[in-house]
């Protein structure tokens, strides 16, 4: 009897875990900007973007050339 009690409960914490955290917002978090923490949020922003650039910069887009070319049935026997 108690091994079923613990079931039930644990599958609707479950499910209230799962659908209870809601959509996320539609616009985005928005955080309002003020005096105190101006220098923070730009920082953020810089390793955002410093991030991004990264990941952009070791995209090797010869492999993905080729293996787009090669998708399409476009790639001759001097691009393999």
């Amino acid at each position: 009897m108690n091994s079923y009690l613990i079931i039930i409960l644990f599958i609707i914490l479950s499910i209230n875990f799962i659908f209870g955290q809601g959509p996320p917002p539609k616009e985005g978090i928005k955080i309002i900007e003020n005096e105190n923490n101006k220098d923070e949020i730009e920082n953020i922003g810089k390793k955002m973007l410093n991030a991004a650039a990264k990941k952009l910069s070791t995209l090797n887009t010869e492999v993905i050339e080729k293996k787009i070319t090669k998708a399409l049935g476009l790639n001759s026997s001097e691009n393999d």
